[in-house]
């Protein structure tokens, strides 16, 4: 029987926050009680418990997701306070879910019970997710037990909830206006010119300035007069701090010890010895021996080069006088040697990236590699810059995503992939379409030139794309193993972090290329010198994600109380190992550490090494048999992208490759395969 299709679109102009609300709470009380009567009715097989389990699910993700994409997206106070509001409730129903016992018990028997069903590949790796999810909820915890994992739970969807906004608040709220456009010699006139409208916009005249990224790096980065350097770096490394401009008013310090605190209660309860041993679980490292093993292994060959390409730098800037390098000098300087001695620098090349070439590029490039054709759509939208695409397979609809690409005022900075409506088997004869969210927050259009991207920006694009592919191509229909769901956080950074490598091969980026005012593509000869800043400073930026990633790991290692200073002090001590000059010690850069304490990468943030292990050693196959060559391409896609998380993915990823994933191709690319101490 063929499958009826429903595209189950948001209809955001008509949306209702407040009636919104008040269907999620009638939803949470509805499916409570079918719970309830589906366990006591005894339902003990996969079509009478879970598919209804799974139908009550999608509908409730298909209500919270459209509200907290819309808190990411353009918060205003109303929504603020609705989505305040409700996340106790939500966090307090999946607590609950989590720690059913019959439900868990109900679960096992469906799993187990060989007699009774034979289950597919997909629905036998949804139960063991479930079954070990269970334990991890606490399921087996005495009740007092059960009601305190509940209550901390809680707590800390609203504790990162809180840290989220304060860094929203205090990145777009300080801001700084500058009437003499002498003080803004070296910024692109671009980004003179977006400052401009900012302070239109804000009935101001000169040049408005806030923290948002599109504001902070061409400052950092061109702005020839140093003092203006040195403030906003202030700005900016003290977000979200008691030392910023607001003191108090958005300080994260206490809530990151919060946090850190109840992340230990969790731990502890479940009888884990540290909180990074409770997020391994679901994750493909065995350890957390394996994971600092990891890390140290890539520093260790990474620290020595970048000694060199430190010291490279600081002489560079003595030829300009400057005897006190500081870290609000790195940025300029590294853009400067590029200019000096590659003769090449982000903004030059921007002009052969208008956004609208790039996106038609990326398309391109995915209709050769994966057969897709994918074409724009008039859809409901929550804002004017929003575009809706729909991804097709020879002719056969594979999903839809939405593009929005620019920055504004109440959105998130920074740039994801988020779920909208995930592909399910909703009944015997309906699938649901997959959807997906893609943010980023680049320069918006200024007159009639339109957007243009960095090489950089291109870069982000392609990768958020790849997360994109992955949920949109998923050929499952169980709910849970859908799309990215079920797919280990360690891995789930493949697609995306792959995707990025079409942008450094000339072929493939010159079709994403095409000058806003000639038309040309972006010269060979100006793509050579690009791929020679393709490695510049490589070992710098491994050991700043280093950084990242042990700081975040080891913070969850600890299983003492806190102490005060805790946190920075580890953060000191990791510096003293990865950083070549000295961090000012008004530097606060963990209170706006988002991705940690506000999103899913607590004691996760090596995945994005991990993964890049990964993305590296499939890239090489692509670089061995054609960079566009289709055939890699459908292996690629068939083995992991529609796989979603239906299967172990580290034999995925073997079946692909034709053998287990190794380092050096990651070594390799990032030009330190020789280099170690």
């Amino acid at each position: 029987m063929k499958n009826k299709i429903i595209e189950n679109f948001p209809v955001f102009s008509k949306l209702d926050i407040k009636k919104c609300t008040e269907e999620l709470r009638n939803k949470l009380g509805k499916n409570k009680k079918l719970i309830n009567k589906l366990l006591n009715d005894n339902n003990d097989t996969w079509d009478k418990l879970i598919n209804p389990l799974e139908k009550m699910q999608y509908e409730l993700d298909c209500l919270w997701s459209t509200i907290s994409h819309l808190h990411s997206v353009c918060i205003n106070d109303d929504l603020r306070a609705v989505y305040k509001d409700i996340l106790p409730e939500i966090s307090e129903y999946y607590s609950e879910l989590g720690q059913n016992k019959k439900l868990y018990e109900a679960f096992k028997y469906i799993l187990g019970n060989k007699e009774q069903e034979i289950l597919s590949q997909e629905k036998t790796q949804y139960l063991k997710n479930e079954i070990r999810d269970f334990k991890l909820a606490g399921v087996d915890l005495p009740e007092q037990q059960k009601n305190e994992f509940t209550r901390i739970q809680i707590k800390l969807s609203e504790l990162s909830n809180k840290f989220k906004e304060n860094v929203l608040d205090a990145t777009q709220k300080w801001n700084i206006l500058i009437d003499n456009k002498e003080q803004l010699a070296g910024l692109p006139e671009r980004t003179l010119q977006e400052a401009q409208q900012f302070a239109k916009e804000d009935n101001k005249k000169g040049y408005l300035f806030n923290l948002d990224y599109s504001s902070y790096i061409p400052i950092i980065r061109f702005a020839k007069d140093r003092n203006l350097r040195e403030k906003i770096y202030h700005a900016y490394s003290t977000r979200a701090s008691s030392l910023s401009y607001f003191e108090n008013k958005y300080d994260n310090s206490k809530i990151i010890e919060e946090i850190l605190i109840n992340r230990q209660e969790i731990a502890k309860l479940l009888e884990f010895n540290n909180y990074a041993e409770y997020s391994l679980q679901t994750k493909m490292c065995p350890s957390t021996q394996a994971v600092l093993h990891f890390l140290n292994k890539l520093l260790d060959k990474s620290k020595n080069q970048a000694k060199q390409e430190f010291q490279e730098l600081v002489e560079f800037a003595k030829t300009d006088g400057i005897e006190d390098f500081s870290p609000w000098d790195i940025e300029y300087y590294r853009e400067k040697y590029k200019l000096t001695y590659f003769n090449i620098s982000q903004e030059q090349i921007r002009e052969y990236f208008p956004i609208q070439q790039v996106i038609q590029g990326l398309f391109q490039i995915v209709n050769k590699l994966f057969g897709l054709t994918i074409v724009e759509l008039k859809k409901d939208i929550w804002h004017d810059d929003v575009k809706v695409f729909a991804i097709n397979d020879f002719e056969k609809n594979r999903g839809y995503i939405y593009f929005d690409l620019y920055t504004r005022k109440n959105k998130q900075g920074g740039a994801w992939m988020d779920e909208c409506r995930t592909r399910f088997q909703i009944s015997n004869d309906t699938l649901t379409s997959p959807i997906a969210y893609l943010t980023c927050n680049f320069t918006p259009p200024i007159n009639e030139i339109g957007s243009l991207l960095t090489h950089d920006e291109v870069i982000t694009l392609f990768h958020e794309f790849g997360h994109c592919l992955h949920h949109i191509l998923t050929k499952s229909t169980v709910l849970g193993v859908s799309g990215v769901n079920g797919v280990p956080w360690d891995a789930v950074e493949l697609p995306s972090q792959l995707l990025e490598n079409w942008c450094w091969n000339y072929d493939s980026l010159s079709i994403c290329s095409k000058h806003y005012q000639t038309g040309d593509k972006l010269p060979k000869q100006v793509f050579d010198k690009l791929l020679l800043t393709k490695n510049y400073h490589s070992a710098i930026k491994m050991l700043r994600q280093l950084e990242f990633a042990l700081f975040d790991f080891e913070i969850h290692l600890v299983s003492q109380p806190m102490i005060s200073d805790y946190v920075q002090d580890i953060l000191d001590k990791i510096r003293s190992r990865t950083s070549m000059y000295s961090i000012p010690p008004y530097n606060k850069f963990q209170n706006s550490f988002s991705h940690i304490f506000a999103g899913g990468y607590a004691a996760g943030y090596y995945s994005y090494k991990w993964a890049e292990v990964l993305s590296c050693d499939a890239f090489s196959k692509f670089d061995q048999e054609g960079i566009l060559n289709a055939e890699v391409g459908l292996l690629f896609m068939e083995n992991i992208l529609e796989k979603g998380g239906t299967e172990d993915i580290g034999k995925l990823f073997k079946i692909f490759r034709g053998r287990d994933p190794i380092v050096e191709p990651l070594l390799k690319q990032s030009g330190i395969c020789s280099v170690s101490e």
